[in-house]
């Protein structure tokens, strides 16, 4: 089951765009040289997003969601508000999904 907390909801609805969950990769080199790869989740807002075969659908008070189904849901699945800056957009966090490791 998927849910989203009242503040995140009433944005997205504001701004009329769905969620995205996603895997961001990143490359980080330390000061010996050595490369490692960083993967975290990514939460974000977006317009206009064409569904592709990579996401799974989910739909929550006529708010879409879509999440990667390389990712592993583990329980029920919560978006929220994590921080929110005046005149910035606001950071959005989930719970209840994990990176598969490979």
């Amino acid at each position: 089951m998927v849910t989203v907390q009242e503040k995140a909801l009433k944005y997205a609805k504001k701004v009329q765009g769905n969620f995205l969950v996603r895997n961001s990769t990143n490359s980080v080199t330390c000061w010996s040289g050595n490369k490692t790869t960083v993967m975290s989740l990514r939460v974000e807002i977006v317009k206009d997003f064409r569904k592709e075969d990579i996401y799974d659908e989910y739909e929550y008070n006529g708010v879409k969601i879509y999440i990667e189904n390389s990712l592993k849901i583990k329980e029920d699945v919560y978006i929220f508000i994590l921080l929110k800056i005046p005149f910035i957009k606001p950071i959005f966090d989930v719970k209840g999904i994990e990176i598969k490791q490979y």
